[in-house]
């Protein structure tokens, strides 16, 4: 009986880590172009737009985009599902890449920290108190030629700061 419920304990252990780990690519294609979902642990994890123009290719997971990582605070971890990326390819021209960040200093902290990072980046930096907390953004580069965005908000009620990091590059 032992050795029946130990064999049973292993193929349930076996059957459910390969659930979790499954992946899957379901492809759409229509007379404009395809659309390739790739799945995995039942969440979508990239999606593929093939057209005549060219190949956009959208990411999303907890994995921060090389793009911006020189941008991350220190310490900051990213929350899950919400790093995101989408990159065409080399026939075309740009990229927008985003995440998602905690970490538990205060929003003064954080933003101590990106004045001194980005001086020599000469950001436009803003600044506001809502009645749910503070809120700060430094944006460098031009409107219309892409650039970072650095959004700090500050939640009424909660410890730390959420950051949300975007670059555009055209």
């Amino acid at each position: 009986m032992k050795r029946l419920w130990l064999v049973l304990v292993f193929f349930t252990l076996i059957v459910s880590y390969g659930c979790k780990g499954k992946e899957k690519t379901e492809v759409y294609s229509t007379n404009e172009g395809s659309l390739e979902v790739k799945e995995s642990g039942g969440e979508t994890k990239e999606v593929k737009i093939t057209t005549k123009e060219g190949t956009t290719v959208v990411k999303a997971g907890k994995e921060i985009p090389e793009d911006i990582k020189p941008y991350v605070y220190p310490g900051a971890t990213a929350k899950k599902g919400i790093a995101w990326s989408v990159q065409r390819d080399k026939k075309q021209s740009g990229g927008l890449f985003s995440t998602y960040l905690n970490t538990e200093d205060g929003i003064d902290k954080v933003v101590a920290y990106y004045k001194d990072k980005l001086k020599d980046k000469n950001p436009e930096y803003y600044e506001m108190t809502t009645p749910n907390g503070k809120m700060a953004s430094f944006t460098i580069g031009e409107k219309n030629r892409g650039g970072i965005t650095v959004m700090l908000n500050e939640k009424a009620g909660e410890k730390g700061t959420e950051i949300h990091i975007t670059k555009v590059s055209k």
